[in-house]
């Protein structure tokens, strides 16, 4: 089919339209054909080639802007009908959000979603939670973190997607008091940062990781860290 395809194309590429160009491109790119050798055979420049795959694209999606809502939504559409799918659109326009605005504007279609999350999670433990999983995800050849928080919105919003919302457990609450008594218990080891990590790190404790969450965040936590240190000293 490609030896046929490429004839074709070079036989009638003054008869063709930017779309079907752009057509032709999609399916050379999916059969792994280099780029140099279809911007020959077309005798296009690489930003002639972009700009007409990216034509297309726009114009895919203002033809189905009511599936434009979510990559997930989008993904599950055209899947059905053989048009890009929302890593495509990522690749030539930047992550979903800034891909819809993009092509719509202030226009663009609302994300629609039933799913409520509460911010039980801090930035530094969803970090830490996407790095478990795709350390995981390396050795077993899975999905990383981020497709699952590209299709689903967010990391969180997919865990509940798929496990559903007991899967979001919520964190235990430590007053500083509580902080202070467990710091004063482990104090041999309460005496650098990094000291403490190695050692929270070799432990298997839930209370023990939340202090280690806290102490590794960064300069303000670090400085907080001193500080009550330094009130039991």
């Amino acid at each position: 089919m490609i030896p046929r395809l490429l004839l074709l194309a070079r036989r009638h590429l003054q008869l063709l339209c930017p779309d079907r160009l752009a057509e032709i491109y999609q399916i050379l790119i999916h059969t792994h054909t280099r780029l140099n050798a279809i911007m020959e055979i077309f005798n296009l420049t690489e930003d002639e080639v972009k700009l007409f795959i990216e034509r297309r694209l726009i114009q895919i999606a203002n033809e189905n802007r009511e599936y434009f809502t979510t990559a997930m939504t989008w993904n599950t559409y055209v899947n059905k009908y053989r048009y890009p799918a929302s890593n495509t659109y990522n690749h030539h326009f930047g992550p979903w959000e800034d891909a819809k605005f993009h092509i719509f504007g202030k226009d663009a279609p609302p994300t629609q979603t039933n799913i409520k999350v509460k911010a039980q999670y801090t930035l530094e433990e969803l970090k830490e939670i996407a790095k478990e999983w795709n350390a995981h995800a390396e050795k077993n050849s899975f999905p990383w973190a981020g497709t699952f928080a590209s299709y689903f919105g967010t990391w969180q919003k997919s865990k509940i997607f798929i496990f559903g919302q007991d899967s979001i457990k919520p964190r235990n609450k430590y007053t500083k008091e509580s902080l202070k008594e467990i710091a004063i218990k482990h104090r041999f080891y309460f005496t650098t940062v990094k000291e403490w990590d190695i050692y929270v790190g070799k432990m298997n404790c839930l209370i023990l990781t939340h202090l280690f969450y806290i102490m590794r965040a960064g300069t303000k936590q670090k400085n907080m860290f001193y500080k009550l240190k330094d009130s039991f000293d």
